[in-house]
């Protein structure tokens, strides 16, 4: 089974557990990034915003073709209980993904609120079978175990 890890890290937490699961799995990894790079300001400022309100980053990739993948890991920071623009954006320039699965991961640092529920309805409503989401605190990111037990479900 072949499988690919999109993701979006602004600190570091969520590009590690992607890189701990490709090393597990053996999984590629896509990362996203949005083109202009938020400040530590304007992430509060302008990021979080964007993030509450659903809006879209212009990323570092026009198409992502997940063709030839069995499964699609999607792994967002939460910002404000949302995932983040570039997640959105890259939900969008999603080729070949239809009917495919897709797990989701969020990394936090206090709660995840309504990110799984949002990316559930997004990737479904755009024909993929959601199987599992999963959240990491910020106290979780290194352990082995909880993310042991996703790659499992991958």
């Amino acid at each position: 089974m072949s499988v690919c890890i999109i993701y979006h890290s602004e600190s570091g937490n969520t590009k590690e557990i992607a890189q701990k699961l490709s090393k597990i799995t053996g999984a590629d990894l896509i990362e996203v990034k949005p083109s202009k790079k938020y400040s530590k300001i304007s992430l509060y400022t302008l990021g979080i915003k964007r993030a509450i309100s659903g809006d879209l980053d212009p990323i570092n990739h026009d198409k992502l073709d997940v063709s030839d993948y069995d499964t699609i890991v999607i792994g967002t920071p939460v910002w404000a209980g949302r995932q983040t623009p570039a997640i959105n954006s890259a939900i969008n320039a999603l080729t070949g993904h239809k009917d495919k699965d897709a797990i989701v991961y969020a990394t936090y640092k206090k709660d995840k609120a309504e990110t799984f529920d949002i990316l559930t309805t997004k990737l479904t409503e755009n024909g993929m079978n959601v199987k599992s989401s999963f959240g990491f605190s910020e106290s979780e990111i290194n352990d082995n175990e909880k993310i042991s037990g996703l790659a499992q479900l991958i």
